[in-house]
């Protein structure tokens, strides 16, 4: 699983979410009042801020807006996380605008800034060596420089015998680019956290054990997240079940990255993979009963 010793590195986006949850239907070429907040985000930064939520030491490496860096940096140290951000001259810090249902159900418009541009001349220098897991948010693959720096994250990983999750990040990504494409790029992954609409576009099936089958036939660890259902793995050739507690959910947004932290850091504490998946369950539900993708005692704006 993971030795337990070192930080976690997580790699990927870190962006402004501004959260919408509007107070009845959307008006075509008019106004409907809703709540709107601006809540930190990004899917690699949500998986950071969850696994130091935790406990577990992590160092972020991703590619912000010159403008934005220092502050983003400060952000970072007060969740107690390394920073390992990356300055862009050329373009913005990503933002994300996330319209929330009342069922707690979330639609993204997503703008990845300078999360675009991150690629492999951004790992050098980082002692690979020092970590215990690399963490890959999908949203890497959507983009040229990314799929570099995914590759050579991949083989790292594998040449230093440390485990690297993989969360796909995105159903309606998935399909523009194929499933193919991802799956190549992904080839290597020790763990794979799709969530059942990932894994539809990825297999091309509708039911979930049909789906985990799929995909277990390419990776060592799959994880499919089943939304308020739980989640059904197939680890080391044994599969497992977890459900989620019940919950009213407010927004899901976040759940899957709070479920990658709260699983991981019950590996890292010996915890034998059923009572994982239960604390990454939990994690994840605790995520649904909060607005936005953070850990509570996030900063609203």
């Amino acid at each position: 699983m993971t030795d337990g010793q070192g930080p976690v590195l997580v790699v990927g986006d870190l962006m402004r979410d501004i959260m919408v949850h509007p107070k009845g239907a959307l008006r075509r070429g008019s106004d409907r009042a809703a709540d709107i907040r601006i809540l930190p985000g990004g899917s690699a930064g949500n998986q950071a801020a969850w696994l130091a939520h935790f406990g577990v030491p992590v160092a972020l490496l991703s590619r912000v807006g010159a403008a934005d860096l220092v502050t983003l940096e400060a952000e970072l140290d007060g969740f107690g996380i390394e920073s390992l951000l990356r300055r862009d001259e050329t373009a913005l810090s990503g933002k994300l605008v996330c319209i929330v249902d009342p069922d707690g159900e979330r639609s993204f418009f997503t703008d990845r800034g300078a999360g675009l541009n991150l690629g492999v001349e951004d790992v050098e220098g980082i002692e690979f060596g020092r970590f215990s897991a690399i963490c890959v948010s999908g949203y890497l693959f959507f983009s040229p420089a990314g799929q570099g720096l995914g590759r050579s994250l991949i083989a790292e990983s594998t040449r230093l015998k440390i485990p690297l999750f993989l969360d796909p990040a995105s159903a309606g990504f998935l399909e523009d680019m194929g499933s193919d494409a991802f799956l190549g790029l992904a080839d290597g992954a020790t763990w794979l956290l799709p969530n059942e609409d990932e894994a539809r576009v990825l297999t091309g099936f509708d039911e979930r054990w049909a789906q985990l089958r799929a995909l277990s036939k390419r990776f060592g660890n799959v994880i499919l997240k089943c939304g308020a259902d739980g989640v059904i793995s197939d680890i080391d050739d044994v599969r497992f079940m977890a459900p989620s507690p019940k919950i009213e959910a407010v927004d899901t947004t976040g759940a899957g990255d709070a479920f990658l932290a709260g699983f991981l850091a019950a590996l890292r504490s010996g915890d034998a993979p059923p009572l994982a998946l239960d604390r990454g369950a939990r994690a994840g539900a605790e995520a649904c009963m909060l607005t936005g993708g953070r850990p509570p005692g996030s900063v609203a704006f």
